[in-house]
């Protein structure tokens, strides 16, 4: 009895590569299998520098290589960023559940840094393996996301993603951090910026990986974006310019490693008539701190579009634009 125990365990553990249920980090991975699967990372990153397309559909998984459309385009996205970069894998997770098609959510084992995060998928097969890798590409830092699941013959590729992970060398956690600085200074122009680029790259590979604290940014968010329609209901007319500029939209404006902002408004002065365009940005400028308090902290430069009406979708808009520097800016300036 004792050896037919012992064989039934001995056959289970081989059917599962010789690991027990459960998820391995890093180290704690078969050797073996890490070299495997890490080699397959390294073959797609490769055929994605050298645009060669075809190799990675060799690794696809026939689920993965069903949906052509949408990987051929991500294929050739990918490829035009990771030109002569090389990968770093940061995170690697060897998953192995009793059976196949299983949920999987994987917990950052920082759990309790506000960097932690959360993997989740769908499991094709009893072991998938998963790696999150970071491409050494200039300026602002991507993650590369991968599922590997195990069929009868190898390991191939179930998921592929890749997201933008910083902005100016800030992370989404950053950011929503600063959001919550500036709207404590009352700066709820500056924490709108902020939180506009945190909800942009708060999920690198969506919707796979995500910040744990992802619910609570975004729910931060909604009520930001609540507070600023009531503080500033758009269009927004300027009443004492003679003029009378509408202001429409304001955005955050990325210079190098900035955040300002643009304002964008619509004027009744043609836009062809530049002289007086300036005259009455000019004494738009100087309102903008009283009118939005906080837009000209730390922050070199105020970006303005001015319209003669405001765009509509898919409808290109002649505009003019004007690039005004604040008091931050005239401070450096030796």
């Amino acid at each position: 009895m004792r050896t037919l125990a012992f064989l039934l365990t001995l056959f289970f553990l081989t059917n599962c590569g010789g690991t027990r249920p459960g998820t391995y980090h890093n180290d704690a991975i078969n050797q073996e299998t890490s070299l495997q699967v890490t080699a397959l990372h390294d073959q797609v990153i490769k055929a994605l520098q050298q645009n060669k397309t075809h190799v990675v559909e060799g690794v696809l998984s026939e689920e993965l290589k069903a949906d052509h459309d949408a990987i051929h385009a991500f294929l050739e996205r990918s490829s035009e960023l990771l030109v002569n970069s090389k990968s770093k894998i940061t995170d690697a997770y060897h998953v192995v559940n009793r059976g196949s098609d299983a949920a999987v959510s994987i917990i950052s084992e920082d759990s309790s840094s506000a960097d932690a995060f959360q993997i989740r998928y769908q499991a094709q097969t009893p072991e998938s393996y998963v790696i999150v890798s970071m491409p050494n590409v200039q300026g602002d830092a991507y993650r590369i996301f991968m599922v590997f699941g195990k069929y009868e013959e190898s390991w191939q590729l179930d998921i592929l993603n890749m997201g933008r992970y910083t902005v100016a060398e800030k992370t989404a956690i950053d950011f929503y951090e600063t959001a919550k600085e500036e709207e404590a200074k009352g700066h709820l122009t500056n924490a709108i910026n902020a939180m506009v680029i945190a909800t942009s790259i708060a999920s690198p590979a969506d919707p796979y990986w995500q910040y744990r604290a992802h619910d609570e940014m975004m729910a931060y968010n909604d009520a930001l974006m609540q507070k600023a329609l009531d503080a500033y209901p758009m269009p927004m007319s300027i009443e004492s310019i003679a003029t009378k500029p509408e202001i429409f939209k304001v955005m955050p404006q990325r210079v190098e490693d900035k955040i300002c902002t643009m304002v964008k408004y619509r004027s009744s002065i043609n836009i062809n008539d530049t002289i007086a365009l300036a005259a009455e940005n000019a004494l738009l400028h100087d309102l903008m701190p009283a009118a939005f308090k906080g837009i000209d902290s730390e922050v070199p430069y105020i970006f303005y579009r001015v319209y003669n009406e405001a765009p509509k979708e898919g409808v290109t808009v002649p505009y003019y634009g004007f690039v005004n520097e604040t008091e931050q800016a005239i401070k450096l300036t030796p």
